[in-house]
This record gives structure tokens, C-alpha cells and sequence, in this order.
């Protein structure tokens, strides 16, 4: 696999957008800084992605609903909504981003957000990445120090998340599913369980059932972090998640819409533990989207 279209997916940007990002030195493949787009990727290497900062005044500040978890003088935690696009894309579409809604944010006089001067914070940088389409706390530093601290925690994997995912059909015990993923042999767009490549392992937990419906509501946490990963692993032993388009069939989903007034793909990311600046374990609890309202279930998890 070229590293450009590695970068691409694994950060969830456009294909030119991680062309920069090797063109800048910001990748490194087994400790080794990568320059060259079509450098071929083998088997299990350690990659690290550095992130360039997002300048807020090269975005249009946009007025945005921006639900902050926790905000201090270096972390900004986002209950990111589905949908949105972080980046602008190479379009040239400057409106309707995460990163404009943050430019209008971080103004000191939103209505009048014209200049650098304006700007409480002027670059900040996204610690992690998402799908577009699912919810979740998101990380944001505003310096490169706490970018570096928080950063590390992820590529060392000490980074606990929690996840809802509503599926079709009952699950009646807890399932540990290993099995490993890369890109499906048959549609380059989608991932796939795919033999001898790379590993990844997803916990599992049923915390509540809709008979009527025939849904079941899961607890998910990952042990690896591989693109799709709840989703492919889901799919794997037939338990799809609801209004997921890429890995289910057009047909139901459309139907669970019609039933409950589903528009949003059933998988959120209800909490993320991370040590803290004092190495005191911290919580970051992200309340899920409405079409979850048709559980019970309070949904803390501990």
C-alpha cells in the first residue's frame, strides 16, 4: 500500500492533504522520516503521523453549535456531531467545517471575526481523528506542548475508549473478537477482515435488547485502533450496526428510518479516559445523539 493513501485513511483526510504531510517531514515508518508519496508499505511497521497545526484565520468564521465537554488553557474536548467535516477540502470549501464553527468559537467578537487580532487562539491542533459519521469526544490541543503530552498517550495506546453501537438481531453473551483488518480485496473504499495482515481485537458487551424491534444495544471498547474497526468486526459475525451504509444493506436501514426516525449511524463514542497533565487517570463523557433515545439505558459506563 503507497504511504500517501496509508496517511490519508488512517487521519481521514484527502489524499493531497497527506501528501503535504510527507512533503513536511511529519511521518516517520519504523523511526525513519518518509519524504516519497509511493513509498510502499510492507507489513506491520510502526508509523507515527505528527499533525500540522490548523490555522483558525485561513478558515470563515462560521456560526456553529460547538458542545464543549471540558475547556482549559490547553485542551479544548468536543462532543463532536456526526456529519461534520473537520477540514475544508481541497474544493476550497471554507463554510460549514469543524475548523470554521471553531474560528467563529475562538473569536474574541464573533460578529466581527475579520482578522488574525481577533482571535483568542490562533492555531490549534487536532489530537485524533474520526469517521465523519460517527459521534464522539474529540481532543483538541492549543499548544504544541499539550499536543505532544496528549499525542504520545495515543500512539502508545494508553487511551481507554468506550463506545455505544446498536445492531441488528440479539446478543446474548459478551464476544472478544480477534480478527485482523485491512482494505476488502473487492471494494478499495471499504476495510475487511483479512487473513495474516494486520491485528485487531474489540470487546464486546450487551447491555440491553429490544425484543420487539430485534435490536441489541452493545458496550464496545477497542484494544487496537484499525479504520472501521467496531464496524467491520460487527459485520463479521452478522450483527451490522444500524443505518450504517457502508457495511449493511440499504433496504433495512431505510426501513429502522421509517420505524423510528433513525438518520444517524448507531456507533458513538460515549468515553475516553486519559492520564492528565498530574498522571491522575481523567474521564471525558460524550451523551449520545437522540436516536438513542429509543433505549433505556442510562448509558454510564464504568
Amino acid at each position: 500500500m503507497r504511504l500517501d493513501n496509508y496517511v490519508a485513511e488512517a487521519k481521514q483526510i484527502t489524499r493531497s492533504q497527506a501528501q503535504n504531510l510527507l512533503k513536511k517531514e511529519c511521518v516517520n515508518v519504523d523511526w525513519k522520516t518518509i519524504k516519497k508519496n509511493w513509498f510502499s508499505l510492507l507489513w506491520n511497521e510502526k508509523i507515527i503521523i505528527k499533525d500540522l497545526p490548523a490555522k483558525l484565520h485561513s478558515a470563515q468564521a462560521t456560526k456553529m453549535t460547538i458542545n464543549v465537554i471540558f475547556e482549559d488553557d490547553d485542551l479544548l474536548v468536543l462532543n463532536k456531531r456526526q456529519w461534520i467535516q473537520v477540514y475544508p477540502g481541497d474544493e476550497g470549501d471554507m463554510t460549514g467545517t469543524l475548523l470554521s464553527g471553531l474560528r467563529y468559537y475562538f473569536a474574541k467578537n464573533p460578529e466581527k471575526v475579520e482578522s488574525d487580532n481577533d482571535l483568542k487562539v490562533e492555531k490549534i491542533w487536532f489530537i485524533h481523528r474520526l469517521d465523519k459519521d460517527t459521534s464522539w469526544c474529540l481532543m483538541i490541543a492549543k499548544n504544541a506542548e499539550s499536543l505532544a503530552f496528549y499525542q504520545k498517550q495515543f500512539e502508545e495506546r494508553n487511551v481507554d475508549k468506550f463506545y455505544l453501537a446498536a445492531v441488528f438481531w440479539q446478543i446474548t453473551q459478551k464476544w472478544k473478537i480477534e480478527a485482523p483488518i485491512w482494505r476488502s480485496k473487492t471494494d478499495r473504499k471499504k476495510f475487511a477482515v483479512v487473513q495474516d495482515w494486520r491485528d485487531a481485537m474489540t470487546l464486546f458487551e450487551p447491555i440491553e435488547y429490544l425484543e420487539k424491534e430485534n435490536i441489541t444495544l452493545l458496550k464496545v471498547q477497542i484494544l487496537t485502533w484499525r479504520t472501521h474497526q467496531i464496524r467491520v468486526h460487527l459485520k463479521s459475525i452478522w450483527h451490522s450496526i444500524i443505518w450504517d451504509w457502508t457495511y449493511w444493506n440499504e433496504k433495512i436501514n431505510e426501513k429502522m428510518r421509517k420505524k423510528f426516525w433513525i438518520n444517524y449511524q448507531m456507533l458513538h463514542c460515549l468515553e475516553m479516559r486519559i492520564d492528565w497533565k498530574n498522571w491522575e487517570r481523567q474521564k471525558f463523557f460524550a451523551k449520545p445523539n437522540k436516536s438513542f433515545k429509543i433505549f433505556e439505558e442510562d448509558f454510564v459506563v464504568s
